[in-house]
């Protein structure tokens, strides 16, 4: 009897013992590898994320600067010098130096935006100070009349490049467009350069003239998409171009959408010539050019990791208005959103009784106040009556003028909701 099999102590058979030890590699292979694959998502998105934050914060901070300069005295690729009201941040740099960006106020030292983990691989800084013009009223009209390769979208009628609801600028020789031109018949905009509408982090485009007055680049309609100013710009068997004349301003040519088709900036252009039956043309005044100053800010960064795998880079180019600032400054803007009819309290610093104020955005007209506001103190204006009523949404500047011409800005201060 001691050697009777015991159904308790009934082991595993081999077989059974491989099968077991098969399943278990299995799983535990299956786990090492979930495990890892969500190690590497954490990590690649905590790099994204610092990717992100490092880019935010630096491109943040020059824009700001940029803003609270008064001059503009060096900008070039990996380097950007500024005049400052305050004589404690005179000048102030902005650079690159072991693949960080740094600022530098004055005689103070350098103050690193970017962590050591994030490289910036590229940092260009440019600056467009070049004489841009209106166009003439009554001269002002381009036609759109059709022919496209889409058959259910036939033209759009006029183009109107100095309508009231907008401010469009165009260069006087070699430069960029700015603003947006309006359609009627849709109710709706053209943009001519992504500074218009904060769009360049995704959609980099722009209308620009050479030095020979030729026009390139592209136009952009939330309608029907993107319109095109030059043949050589894109893959086109059908030649085309705009210009602009040196003496009289007159544009000549054709621009084209796949969607609308030709555009005609000009009744006398050969191909129609029907100034007898409908006169229009757009037409720059030359006599009128004012200077406006821009600086393009071109970012591009990658995380510190050795690992291709966890290696993420991105870029980001953005353009910031030089505005001039002085003594005076805007502070807070309260209520700081609103529709229709709307007053404003405003506080700063040094305002002077009989100070104006304004709302500005690049790209539209500014928005005037419907009545003066009360000047209560040197840091308080109240009671600054404004009618928003069918403006652009979106975030507005806060402008205070005082009357001997100094400005002071708070970016972005005010939202018509």
């Amino acid at each position: 009897m001691f050697f009777k099999k015991s159904k308790i102590f009934k082991g595993f058979t081999l077989i059974e013992l491989l099968i077991y030890l098969g399943v278990l590699v299995i799983v535990t292979i299956g786990m090492i590898a979930l495990l890892n694959q969500i190690g590497d998502s954490y990590l690649n998105a905590q790099g994204k994320t610092q990717l992100t934050q490092a880019l935010r914060f630096s491109s943040q901070t020059i824009a700001q600067t940029i803003r609270a300069s008064s001059k503009i005295i060096t900008a070039t690729s990996s380097s950007l010098i500024l005049q400052m009201n305050d004589s404690s941040k005179n000048p102030t740099e902005f650079g690159l130096e072991n693949n960080r960006i740094y600022k530098k106020e004055g005689t103070g030292g350098k103050e690193y935006l970017t962590p050591k983990n994030i490289l910036i691989t590229k940092l260009d800084f440019s600056y467009l100070s070049t004489f841009l013009t209106e166009s003439i009223l009554g001269s002002q009209w381009a036609w759109s009349g059709g022919a496209s390769s889409n058959s259910i979208n036939e033209g759009v009628g006029w183009i109107d490049f100095n309508p009231n609801s907008s401010d469009v600028r165009i260069p006087i020789g070699q430069g960029e467009f700015l603003g947006m031109a309006y359609i009627p018949s849709l109710d709706s905009y053209l943009s001519l350069n992504c500074i218009s509408t904060d769009s360049c982090e995704s959609a980099n485009y722009k209308v620009y003239s050479d030095n020979n007055g030729v026009l390139h680049g592209f136009a952009w309609s939330d309608n029907f998409g993107w319109l095109s100013f030059n043949s050589n710009d894109v893959s086109s068997s059908i030649p085309y171009s705009v210009s602009i004349s040196s003496t009289t301003g007159d544009f000549i040519g054709w621009a084209w959408s796949e969607n609308i088709g030709w555009v005609s900036f000009n009744c006398a252009n050969p191909q129609v010539n029907s100034c007898s039956t409908v006169n229009y043309k757009v037409q720059a005044n030359r006599s009128m050019g004012t200077p406006i100053n821009t600086v393009y800010v071109s970012i591009t960064a990658r995380t510190s990791s050795l690992l291709p795998d966890f290696s993420v880079s991105d870029s980001y180019d953005f353009a910031v208005p030089v505005v001039p600032v002085f003594n005076i400054k805007v502070t807070a803007v309260y209520p700081n959103s609103g529709l229709g009819s709307v007053s404003l309290t405003i506080s700063g610093s040094n305002f002077q009784n009989g100070a104006t104020s304004k709302l500005s955005r690049p790209g539209f007209n500014d928005i005037l106040p419907t009545s003066n506001c009360n000047f209560v103190s040197s840091s308080s204006l109240q009671n600054c009556q404004f009618d928003v009523s069918g403006k652009p949404k979106g975030l507005w500047d806060v402008i205070v003028i005082n009357p001997d011409g100094q400005m002071g800005i708070l970016p972005q201060g005010f939202e018509i909701q």
